[in-house]
């Protein structure tokens, strides 16, 4: 798969992914890897509190069950901050699917577009993690 399929031309959207908030990943992995799924390994998130701000710790951290296109996502708090509070929160409603992430070629355009249509959305978040590939 590359990478690039999951970014739409101007003006389409496409089905990212989906984000599940759990309380414990081990628990969760076990889950996923009985159903037949690859996880991908834990990392933790780090997000930029503002543009060209550093990134930071986001207090949460994931696993991934890969497909093709796209994958769902595993979240988990495991630290205090403004993305862990988040997940907690979202948790104290009921602990699965709390997220659905479209990909968009203008994310912040979108975003204001939605609000404006009156769809509820939360603040944007810039996250990213490190990972290790087949060039470092």
């Amino acid at each position: 798969m590359n990478p690039r399929d999951q970014i739409p031309a101007a003006g389409k959207h496409v089905l990212d992914h989906i984000g599940m908030f759990a309380p414990d990943m081990d628990a969760g992995s076990v889950a996923m890897g009985r159903l037949g799924f690859f996880m991908t390994p834990y990392t933790p998130q780090q997000h930029s509190l503002g543009p060209g701000q550093p990134f930071v710790p986001a207090g949460t951290g994931n696993r991934l069950a890969m497909f093709g296109l796209g994958y769902v996502e595993f979240l988990v708090p495991y630290a205090d901050g403004s993305v862990a509070d988040q997940l907690r929160a979202a948790m104290k409603r009921y602990v699965g699917l709390h997220l659905i992430a479209l990909g968009t070629a203008y994310a912040e355009n979108d975003h204001a577009r939605l609000e404006r249509d009156g769809f509820p959305t939360i603040p944007m978040v810039n996250l990213q993690r490190k990972v290790d590939t087949l060039d470092g």
